[in-house]
């Protein structure tokens, strides 16, 4: 069965290589190669035998290591309140089906299906035009890599999910046919 490259990874100039799926199981491309007894071990290359430096790129070094961030730092170029609203919005959603299927009342199992397809569906809705925060440390960590607008942009990716989470949780409380009063603990 042929190897075929499923994709590689740059990060600030050093190659990282792709994951490849063969008939052995997965290997680092053109880092770690199977060997005769199943294990995987790193093989040597010569410069010449790797790919030219166009073809090296990735979508994580051309786009700033997926930084987060609006106008000319926004992948599809939106501006400050786009940006806003879709992490608001899309964060809202989140804390909704998260708070719903860890609901006592949900079906048993499924949270993990649903968070797991409603975050899927949150990155494909909104990458175009923030690259997804919907999470501050998400947005933090390569903010802190790349620096520069990437850190100048990085409070809306604090304030907008933590309004976001606030509106989520407020709005589900009161749709919920939770008790609307306020929770106290008892003393001991």
């Amino acid at each position: 069965m042929k190897v075929e490259p499923v994709g590689e990874f740059e990060l600030k100039g050093i190659r990282l290589g792709g994951i490849q799926c063969g008939s052995r199981g997965f290997a680092m491309h053109q880092r770690f190669a199977p060997s005769r007894d199943g294990a995987i071990v790193p093989i040597r290359r010569e410069p010449s035998q790797t790919r030219s430096e166009s073809k090296r790129r990735s979508t994580a070094k051309a786009g700033g290591f997926a930084t987060n961030g609006y106008g000319d730092h926004s992948p599809g170029h939106h501006d400050l309140t786009s940006a806003l609203l879709m992490e608001i919005v899309m964060t809202m959603l989140f804390l909704f089906v998260i708070m719903g299927s860890t609901h006592g009342k949900a079906p048993a199992g499924c949270a993990p299906l649903a968070i797991g397809l409603c975050l899927t569906l949150i990155h494909l809705v909104s990458i175009p035009v923030t690259n997804t925060s919907v999470n501050p440390a998400r947005s933090t960590g390569p903010a802190l890599i790349v620096g520069g607008a990437a850190i100048t942009q990085l409070w809306l990716f604090w304030v907008a999910p933590l309004i976001g989470g606030i509106l989520g949780g407020v709005i589900y409380r009161w749709l919920s046919d939770e008790p609307h009063g306020q929770v106290v603990g008892t003393s001991t």
